[in-house]
């Protein structure tokens, strides 16, 4: 049985180059992988605006699930929580090939925290007043000003 390996699929083959290029040590793997998947997205704003979007939407789950795990001393839910976080900043890099890094981060931070803010009314009974509405409003309505005058030349108006 020398020289037999294991191949993935479940079959034995003889040639270790095969097995090498199988695993991705040769031949390009997780790291490929990762290349293609970040050109693919940053290709098309569209879709590194719904990334994006996917990357808000991971944080404030792991937010919410780090809240939870602190009042539980849950140490499954923290370690999910941070492999949320690690999503998200994934997700968050990959949107920069196409999106403007003073944009991007401004999105991510703003309606994360407003998305925060309500998750922290409605699942932990936090006190949502007028004041903070108008201040939330105000931080939503900054980053789609930003958005706007990343598309128009603001200095012909001005």
């Amino acid at each position: 049985m020398r020289g037999l390996q294991f191949e993935p699929k479940g079959f034995l083959v003889r040639d270790p180059q095969r097995i090498t290029s199988l695993i991705g040590i040769r031949g390009g793997g997780i790291i490929s992988i990762a290349s293609d998947f970040n050109e693919y997205i940053g290709s098309n704003k569209n879709r590194s605006w719904a990334v994006l979007a996917l990357s808000v939407l991971a944080d404030t789950c792991s937010v919410t699930l780090m809240k939870t795990a602190q009042a539980e001393s849950s140490l499954k839910k923290l370690a999910l929580s941070f492999l949320g976080f690690f999503i998200s900043l994934g997700g968050f890099a990959v949107s920069l090939k196409s999106i403007d890094v003073s944009i991007a981060y401004a999105v991510w931070a703003a309606f994360g925290t407003a998305i925060i803010s309500v998750a922290g009314v409605v699942f932990f009974g936090e006190r949502l007043d007028a004041t903070k509405i108008v201040c939330l409003f105000m931080i939503v309505l900054g980053v789609v000003g930003l958005e706007i005058s990343d598309r128009h030349d603001v200095s012909a108006i001005v």
